[in-house]
């Protein structure tokens, strides 16, 4: 039973130029920020289009979550603890 494969090789890692990557990642923070939605469903499908390999493409994308997730959490502390004083019913 034979494999199926894309057309040609994949690309090695250092075939791929930055500049491309830099490009996936604008475009999909720009999806993410107006739709909310950019990060895996347009990210992945948009570092697949220069070849690169699908496991580091998913392991990006998730990766880049991580670090979403960890900012948010530290914007909703340093607000808790920046508002925790405020009164909003005063005036």
């Amino acid at each position: 039973m034979r494999c199926l494969q894309r057309s040609g090789r994949l690309p090695r890692e250092e075939q791929v130029p930055r500049w491309r990557i830099g490009a996936v990642g604008l475009v999909a923070g720009f999806a993410s920020g107006d739709s909310g939605a950019g990060g895996g469903p347009i990210g992945v499908k948009l570092l697949l289009l220069p070849r690169i390999e699908p496991r580091h493409a998913i392991g990006s994308s998730l990766l880049g979550r991580v670090f979403m997730a960890a900012s948010a959490v530290a914007a909703y502390l340093l607000s808790a603890t920046a508002l925790q004083d405020v009164d909003p019913d005063c005036g």
